[in-house]
């Protein structure tokens, strides 16, 4: 895919993409795919998932931050959605959904952090038309997050999708 073969940043080759993904299926295919198209892990691309032990997971995360040369991380949203600070990517991609909106809101504020100095690209991959199961999340996440935000201040307020629809 085009992101990953631009490494984010709209074509310009210099951006880091993270994609969180879920289900071990679904890090399995995507794995696979980064594998094909970028070679082994480890110098170009890292991933992190549930069982990786402390010192890998340290250690992909440092090449991620560190290595200008590895450009994308395969992360899992449940392992690597909280507490890391990882501005060093421009470009986001939640390759699957889950039901709860801040797990998704955590996991994107690992790139919007202090010290972050570009825009950054967050992309919510769905399947199918408007009426797909994915679709129909997507806009009820959105919803909950937006009923979030309107209670906090009463106002009414966009989505926290920031309007996106499937």
């Amino acid at each position: 895919p085009p992101i990953v073969a631009d490494g984010g940043s709209g074509g310009s080759g210099a951006g880091k993409v993270i994609i969180f993904a879920h289900h071990k299926s679904v890090h399995h295919k995507l794995y696979e795919h980064l594998e094909k198209q970028l070679g082994s892990c480890g110098e170009q691309w890292v991933h992190v998932k549930g069982e990786t032990g402390a010192a890998e997971r340290s250690a992909h995360l440092a090449a991620f931050r560190d290595n200008p040369r590895c450009r994308v991380a395969l992360l899992a949203v449940q392992a690597c959605g909280a507490g890391l600070n990882l501005n060093q990517a421009d470009t986001v991609v939640f390759a699957e959904l889950c039901w709860t909106p801040s797990t998704l809101e955590q996991a994107e504020a690992r790139v919007h952090r202090m010290g972050q100095q570009r825009s950054t690209l967050v992309y919510y991959l769905t399947a199918g038309g408007l009426d797909s199961p994915d679709a129909i999340m997507f806009n009820a996440l959105d919803a909950a997050a937006a009923a979030v935000a309107r209670g906090g201040d009463g106002a009414e307020a966009e989505g926290a999708r920031r309007g996106a629809r499937a």
